[in-house]
């Protein structure tokens, strides 16, 4: 018998996520995962491992919303092999008071039934500006 498909366990990893149940969520990922938030923000980094991708990633960007809250809603899950592309939107209000809600295209990767590999791509003006109170100089 075999295990839960790759779209399956990144479904599940949104449900945990909604539920505010970061532990069973980051279950859900390889212990080498390989988290990159693209771009040139301050969070836009490769982060190796649970406890990097805390470090690096989630605690600088959660720490800048207000209650530290971000509701990460799935919009439509595109699977292909071990592959899921997931295109997503969030709701959430930076620190400053500026409503924060961007538009994701997430990549997970899957093997051996956990989440190796998680590339987010983000309107990172939208980051710098609601989460990170950055002014962006017009050009």
């Amino acid at each position: 018998m075999t295990g839960p498909s790759p779209e399956e366990i990144v479904r599940d990893y949104f449900v945990k996520m909604a539920a505010a149940d970061a532990g069973g969520a980051f279950g859900l990922l390889a212990p080498d995962v390989c988290y990159r938030v693209m771009g040139t923000t301050p969070i836009s980094v490769e982060a190796h491992g649970v406890a990097e991708l805390l470090e690096k990633i989630i605690r600088p960007f959660i720490g800048r919303l207000q209650g530290n809250r971000l509701e990460l809603v799935p919009d439509e899950f595109l699977p292909s092999g071990d592959r899921v592309v997931v295109l997503a939107h969030s709701v959430a209000t930076g620190a400053s008071g500026k409503p924060y809600e961007n538009q994701y295209a997430m990549i997970f990767t899957v093997r051996e039934g956990r989440i190796s590999e998680l590339r987010e791509y983000l309107d990172t003006a939208l980051l710098e500006t609601a989460v990170f109170g950055r002014v962006l100089s017009e050009s």
